[in-house]
């Protein structure tokens, strides 16, 4: 996170070095702060970050995506569909075969009137929905989206939801897990708490310690081999919600709105960027420190904010400093990486 806001200052012409220590100092110290203020008690547990409690630029993105703000499903749902089906001649969808389709839609919404396996793995509000509710409307693979997962087999799923209607549809976000990038490295102690059934299952726990109020459509299902480059295994599997757009931290990402709206939400900004910061250093906090014993005292025994207390106490501007020193490096190291890759690529 802290590399990443490096390189977001530098895209941004924010490059100098001083505003980059500024930027990772303040969010390092909001992180421990946020930690201290939650260590012995279960505040964690209860903490949302909403349109209420935040502020700009953060809470005027929220107010812009808002899940609940049927104009925001709206434009949504227009993006992304046509008439009805999903719009495959955006550079971003493409058509699925007919085997792909088959396969997927019978996966979310069962067959010969059984409950799905992906229905199975609901928690939540959606465990005794209609079956009508998870009626498959379309499938379409989606293109060049991830970050670290860019290039894995993903899918979009559109489900009628509650009402037959395409005001409310749905759009699920298939999307196949592998082994986690650090699994080879786990000593013999923690591969005893890596006791998941299947990669999709550990993502999907991962994302309900670490979020509050999880989508209830989060699940998983398992998929055979459907073509040559769809590989067979466990796919999670959740809801692609209006809010669940990220913050728009390059200037070229807000070219496409308002222009009231790019003068609130800009990173170039610097009063936005530490703002950013601050509430990104917080959030953080929270969501490690929810994912500790307070979620699973089987996968993690300890309280993640009493142990980085134990060894920051009295260190906590070596802490911050360090933070800065190794994302600085990093970043360094992306930039160079990149342009060699640009070289090669040219």
């Amino acid at each position: 996170m802290a590399t990443s806001l490096i390189l977001i200052a530098r895209e941004n012409g924010k490059s100098k070095k001083t505003d980059e220590e500024d930027f990772v100092l303040t969010f390092a110290k909001s992180y421990l702060k946020q930690l201290d203020k939650l260590r012995g008690s279960d505040k964690e547990e209860k903490i949302a970050y909403t349109i209420q409690n935040t502020s700009s630029p953060l809470k005027d993105f929220m107010k812009e995506v808002d899940g609940g703000n049927t104009e925001a499903r709206q434009e949504m749902l227009e993006k992304w569909t046509k008439k009805g089906h999903f719009n495959t001649s955006s550079a971003k969808l493409a058509k699925v075969s007919n085997k792909e389709r088959k396969i997927i839609a019978e996966a979310i919404e069962g067959k010969d009137g059984k409950k799905s396996q992906y229905r199975k793995t609901l928690k939540g509000s959606l465990e005794k929905a209609k079956s009508s509710y998870f009626r498959v409307l379309d499938v379409a693979e989606r293109l060049s989206a991830g970050t670290g997962s860019l290039g894995t087999k993903r899918y979009y799923v559109m489900m009628e939801g509650k009402k037959s209607n395409s005001k409310d549809d749905l759009i699920l976000d298939v999307k196949h897990q592998s082994v986690a990038s650090a699994y080879p490295y786990l000593n013999k102690a923690d591969y005893k708490l890596y006791c998941f059934d299947n990669e999709a299952e550990r993502t999907v726990e991962a994302y309900r310690a670490l979020a509050n109020n999880t989508n209830d459509h989060l699940g998983w299902v398992k998929l055979p081999k459907m073509t040559k480059d769809a590989p067979a295994g466990y796919y999670s599997v959740r809801e692609r919600t209006p809010s669940k757009d990220s913050y728009p931290a390059l200037v070229n990402e807000l070219e496409e709105m308002k222009k009231a709206t790019k003068k609130k939400l800009t990173l170039k900004k610097k009063d936005n960027f530490i703002s950013m910061c601050k509430q990104w250093g917080e959030i953080l906090a929270t969501s490690h420190a929810r994912a500790d014993n307070d979620y699973n005292k089987v996968h993690i025994k300890y309280s993640f904010e009493k142990e980085v207390g134990k060894v920051t106490k009295g260190k906590e501007k070596d802490f911050c400093k360090l933070v800065y020193d190794v994302a600085a490096d990093y970043a360094d190291q992306v930039s160079k990486d990149y342009k060699y890759f640009m070289g090669w690529h040219d």
